[in-house]
This record gives C-alpha cells, structure tokens and sequence, in this order.
C-alpha cells in the first residue's frame, strides 16, 4: 500500500506558479523580440519591392520570347512608377512612346523607391531572342536607406540578377 501512495505522489501536474514563471519568461522573450523585427520590417518590404521589379522584368523577357514581340519596362523614378509595355511602335528606339501598348503599370510599394536607374531611355526593351536593347542597373533603396538592391540587367543575354548591400546611412 505504500508503494502506491508514493506512485499517485510522483504523478503530480503542473502548479499554479510553475504556469505563471513560464507566461512570465514568454512575455520578456517577446518584448525584446518585437521591437528588433519591428526595425527589420522596412528592409523586408523593400527587398519584397526589389523582387516584385525583378519578377516584373522576368516575366517581360518571357512575354517577348514568347510572343516574338519586343517588351519592355519604363523606369519612372520620379513617381516611383515602373511600366511595362509591347514596344510597337518603334521598336529600334527601344523606350516607352504614346503608340506602345501599356501591359501594366506599378507603383513601388512605400517602403522602398526606386533611386536611380541607368538605361538610357529609362527603359529596357526584351528582343524576342532573349536579349535586352541594353545594358543598365536599377537601384532600389529602402526608406529608411538601412539597405540598397541592385538589380542588374545583361544586354547580351537578358540576364537579370539582384543583389543586396548596406544603405548609405550605414
């Protein structure tokens, strides 16, 4: 019998201020985990801008090869706007003219803006080989310039590729 009073003594649960040190210690991880997500939010925001532009120019070059039309997106880095458009109007001038066909136009969301863009009409043009009509870069920084993407465009071959580095404030 006494064996089975120690057993019902060993099967205990958990008590009242066992539960309240634990809430306790996942309330003081939370507060310091919040504030440092809240201050990387921006950054993740821009980065989504960064891959929407990117994802925008990949589907454009697709558009072209696949249609065997010229497409192309227009940097408006003064309305932070960037367009993509059928370039049929003149397709040797390679830039976004009255008589193009607009696809769609898209604002770049607030926590990011476009900086600068290097094409030389503020437009790449996808040939229906793959190919863009140039070279060019553009610049996204994040609104709060903790971070800059690059996003980078291959004449030769259309190749688009992103990079990241730290923001002029850091």
């Amino acid at each position: 019998m006494n064996r089975i009073v120690h057993r019902v003594r060993d099967c205990r649960g958990v008590s009242l201020m066992e539960m309240m040190i634990i809430t306790v210690i996942i309330g003081v991880m939370s507060a310091m985990a919040v504030p440092q997500w809240l201050k990387a939010l921006p950054r993740m925001r821009a980065q989504s801008a960064a891959r929407e532009v990117v994802s925008a120019l990949r589907i454009a070059r697709s558009e072209s090869i696949a249609r065997k039309e010229p497409f192309g997106i227009n940097f408006d880095v003064s309305n932070n706007v960037y367009e993509t458009f059928i370039n049929r109007n003149n397709p040797a001038a390679a830039t976004y003219t009255p008589g193009d066909s607009l696809v769609d136009s898209m604002l770049v969301y607030q926590d990011a803006k476009i900086a600068s863009q290097t094409f030389p009409t503020s437009a790449v043009v996808f040939n229906p080989d793959g190919s863009a009509s140039s070279s060019g870069v553009v610049n996204l920084i994040a609104k709060d310039s903790c971070v800059v993407f690059t996003i980078d465009v291959l004449a030769s071959t259309g190749r688009i590729r992103m990079t990241e580095s730290p923001g002029p404030s850091n």
